[in-house]
């Protein structure tokens, strides 16, 4: 009888300790495979924050010039937040952000707790208690900050939607997510949500052909043609010159 308590007591340890010690946040990473010679390494320990809004917490570090490494995503019990910083170490993330949402209180079945009996005979008492705990889905993003030639001229892009193509009638051109502050597209008062039709007269709706305007054209001052709430203008943006380097702290 001892022996099938003593059992069932390790049994219990170790589903507690799995429980508790289990690391989503490495289990359910997805890597974006970044070459970490684009970024400056922090060698201090990330620092992490809780989101209540992950997009708009996104857009706001792409906005001071990070770009994100990975994101973990699961839904299980509570994580505890220091196995996400010690993942972040290892990749050499500098933000951690993470959003965590109530989904449902799960029944586990029941659980045997054993008690010795009062009175001096060293027996011990038994009964089922019924088990739950909650469940969260539970998301995190891993940030590093971009080195300066790494920004580029300071705009995340993502091709139009049907519905913007059709409303510009033309597909050639990008919807500007996000302006890193400082930029040349900052200085030159591109703003999110503007559509860029075309940088010194060319198309650069695919990443090649913004890739070989920024070549011929670096360093010059040229035309940039956007829509702005439905209304066409012209603005004038520095091109950043060619650089290569790698920047360290």
């Amino acid at each position: 009888m001892k022996r099938k308590i003593c059992l069932l007591f390790a049994c219990l340890a170790l589903w507690a300790s799995s429980s508790a010690h289990s690391n989503g946040f490495k289990e359910f990473f997805h890597s974006y495979d970044r070459n970490m010679s684009d970024f400056i390494i922090s060698k201090s320990s990330p620092k992490i924050y809780n989101s209540f809004d992950l997009q708009a917490d996104e857009k706001r570090l792409i906005e001071d010039g990070y770009d994100i490494l990975g994101y973990s995503s699961f839904i299980g019990p509570q994580a505890d937040q220091k196995n996400a910083i010690n993942l972040g170490k290892k990749i050499r993330s500098e933000i951690i952000i993470i959003n965590s949402r109530f989904v449902e209180r799960v029944s586990g079945g029941t659980q045997i707790v054993m008690m010795p009996v009062i009175g001096g005979y060293g027996g011990m008492i038994g009964g089922a208690h019924p088990v739950s705990f909650d469940r969260y889905e539970q998301t995190a993003f891993f940030f590093a900050k971009l080195s300066p030639e790494k920004i580029s001229w300071g705009v995340r892009w993502v091709p139009l939607t049907t519905q913007q193509a059709t409303a510009i009638g033309s597909g050639k051109g990008v919807s500007v997510l996000a302006v890193v502050r400082g930029s040349p597209a900052f200085d030159a008062n591109v703003l999110s949500g503007d559509i860029i039709l075309a940088v010194a007269g060319q198309d650069i709706s695919t990443p090649e052909r913004l890739l070989k305007v920024k070549a011929d054209y670096a360093g010059q001052s040229v035309p940039l043609s956007i829509i702005r709430a439905g209304q066409p203008q012209t603005l004038e943006i520095k091109l950043p010159t060619l650089a290569v380097g790698k920047a360290k702290r």
